[in-house]
Protein backbone atom coordinates (compact mmCIF):
# COMPACT_ATOMS: atom_id res chain seq x y z
CA UNK A 1 0.00 0.00 0.00
CA UNK A 2 1.23 3.45 -0.88
CA UNK A 3 2.14 5.66 2.14
CA UNK A 4 0.60 8.65 0.37
CA UNK A 5 -2.77 6.88 0.35
CA UNK A 6 -2.55 6.24 4.10
CA UNK A 7 -1.61 9.87 4.79
CA UNK A 8 -4.46 11.12 2.61
CA UNK A 9 -6.93 8.83 4.40
CA UNK A 10 -5.68 10.12 7.76
CA UNK A 11 -6.12 13.75 6.77
CA UNK A 12 -9.48 13.27 5.00
CA UNK A 13 -10.99 11.47 8.00
CA UNK A 14 -9.42 13.61 10.71
CA UNK A 15 -12.58 14.28 12.69
CA UNK A 16 -13.56 10.63 12.86
CA UNK A 17 -10.05 9.46 13.70
CA UNK A 18 -9.64 12.01 16.48
CA UNK A 19 -13.16 11.31 17.78
CA UNK A 20 -12.19 7.66 18.14
CA UNK A 21 -8.54 7.79 19.20
CA UNK A 22 -8.61 10.55 21.83
CA UNK A 23 -11.27 8.97 24.10
CA UNK A 24 -9.95 5.46 23.43
CA UNK A 25 -6.44 6.48 24.45
CA UNK A 26 -7.64 8.26 27.59
CA UNK A 27 -9.94 5.43 28.66
CA UNK A 28 -7.35 2.72 27.99
CA UNK A 29 -4.64 4.67 29.84
CA UNK A 30 -6.99 5.23 32.78
CA UNK A 31 -7.74 1.52 32.82
CA UNK A 32 -4.01 0.75 32.91
CA UNK A 33 -3.48 3.12 35.83
CA UNK A 34 -6.40 1.58 37.73
CA UNK A 35 -5.09 -1.93 37.13
CA UNK A 36 -1.65 -0.96 38.42
CA UNK A 37 -3.14 0.77 41.47
CA UNK A 38 -5.26 -2.28 42.29
CA UNK A 39 -2.20 -4.54 41.81
CA UNK A 40 -3.93 -6.91 39.41
CA UNK A 41 -2.31 -9.68 37.42
CA UNK A 42 0.53 -8.60 35.10
CA UNK A 43 -1.27 -10.36 32.27
CA UNK A 44 -4.17 -7.87 32.40
CA UNK A 45 -1.87 -4.90 32.95
CA UNK A 46 0.29 -5.72 29.94
CA UNK A 47 -2.75 -6.21 27.72
CA UNK A 48 -4.09 -2.83 28.83
CA UNK A 49 -0.67 -1.20 28.31
CA UNK A 50 -0.46 -2.67 24.81
CA UNK A 51 -3.91 -1.49 23.85
CA UNK A 52 -3.44 2.01 25.27
CA UNK A 53 0.00 2.33 23.69
CA UNK A 54 -1.44 1.26 20.35
CA UNK A 55 -4.05 4.02 20.48
CA UNK A 56 -1.45 6.61 21.54
CA UNK A 57 0.96 5.64 18.77
CA UNK A 58 -1.82 5.80 16.18
CA UNK A 59 -2.69 9.30 17.41
CA UNK A 60 0.97 10.37 17.17
CA UNK A 61 1.16 9.03 13.61
CA UNK A 62 -2.07 10.82 12.72
CA UNK A 63 -0.68 14.14 13.96
CA UNK A 64 2.57 13.42 12.12
CA UNK A 65 0.57 13.11 8.89
CA UNK A 66 -0.43 16.77 9.33
CA UNK A 67 3.13 17.83 10.11
CA UNK A 68 4.34 16.15 6.90
CA UNK A 69 2.33 18.56 4.74
CA UNK A 70 3.21 21.57 6.88
CA UNK A 71 -0.02 22.09 8.81
CA UNK A 72 1.06 23.14 12.29
CA UNK A 73 -1.70 24.34 14.61
CA UNK A 74 -2.16 24.54 18.38
CA UNK A 75 -4.60 21.61 18.15
CA UNK A 76 -1.83 19.50 16.62
CA UNK A 77 0.46 20.22 19.55
CA UNK A 78 -2.32 19.56 22.07
CA UNK A 79 -3.09 16.18 20.51
CA UNK A 80 0.60 15.34 20.24
CA UNK A 81 1.18 16.26 23.89
CA UNK A 82 -1.84 14.28 25.05
CA UNK A 83 -0.92 11.14 23.15
CA UNK A 84 2.75 11.41 24.15
CA UNK A 85 1.78 11.74 27.80
CA UNK A 86 -0.52 8.71 27.56
CA UNK A 87 2.27 6.72 25.91
CA UNK A 88 4.74 7.83 28.60
CA UNK A 89 2.37 6.78 31.41
CA UNK A 90 1.77 3.40 29.84
CA UNK A 91 5.44 2.69 29.29
CA UNK A 92 6.23 3.84 32.83
CA UNK A 93 3.61 1.60 34.42
CA UNK A 94 4.73 -1.33 32.25
CA UNK A 95 8.41 -0.94 33.09
CA UNK A 96 8.16 -0.02 36.77
CA UNK A 97 4.68 -0.39 38.30
CA UNK A 98 5.98 -0.23 41.87
CA UNK A 99 7.20 3.36 41.51
CA UNK A 100 3.79 4.39 40.19
CA UNK A 101 2.01 2.60 43.04
CA UNK A 102 4.36 4.27 45.53
CA UNK A 103 3.58 7.69 44.07
CA UNK A 104 -0.15 7.03 44.36
CA UNK A 105 0.15 5.68 47.89
CA UNK A 106 2.08 8.76 48.99
CA UNK A 107 -0.54 11.02 47.40
CA UNK A 108 -3.47 9.20 48.95
CA UNK A 109 -1.62 9.00 52.26
CA UNK A 110 -1.33 12.78 52.28
CA UNK A 111 -5.05 13.12 51.59
CA UNK A 112 -5.97 10.69 54.35
CA UNK A 113 -3.81 12.51 56.86
CA UNK A 114 -5.74 15.75 56.43
CA UNK A 115 -9.26 14.33 56.41
CA UNK A 116 -11.20 14.66 59.66
CA UNK A 117 -11.70 11.46 61.64
CA UNK A 118 -15.19 10.20 62.18
CA UNK A 119 -16.45 9.77 65.72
Amino acid sequence: MNPTTILEFSRNNCLGICALLVPASLIATSQTLILVFRNTSPRYRYFSVGLASFFAILQILHVASWFVIGIVTPVSFILLSLSSFCLFLNLWTASNPLSYRFLLNVGFGQLQRFTPKKA
